[in-house]
């Protein structure tokens, strides 16, 4: 059985999200492409402000688990992290979508 959800407008629609990236913004999808992964390269800061330079206040991110994180965890544990080690941790990217969030 499918489900769908009517919008405002009355268009039904599945209730996944629509996971595509829009062709218009593939050269920024790209950027942030060669930043992944955002908090493990060094040269691009490595405070707390630094962080959240590279963020926006709505930002947040889904680890392996699933589990999503806020910016304000995300900050608080690298900032943790990078009092602790200076040198790369062998994270990896795998999946990486850049959406709308106001849809």
């Amino acid at each position: 059985m499918q489900r769908f959800i009517t919008s405002q407008t009355g268009k039904r629609s599945k209730m996944e999200p629509n996971l595509v990236t829009d062709p218009n913004v593939l050269d920024v999808l790209k950027e942030l492409m060669e930043r992944e992964p955002i908090f493990h390269r060094p040269e691009f800061g490595t405070t707390r402000a630094d962080f959240e330079n590279m963020t926006e206040a709505t930002f947040w991110e889904v680890g392996a688990s699933g589990r999503r994180y806020s910016r304000e965890y995300v900050s608080e544990e690298l900032e943790k992290r990078y009092a602790k080690q200076k040198e790369e941790d062998g994270w990896q990217t795998s999946v990486v979508r850049l959406t709308d969030r106001n849809l």
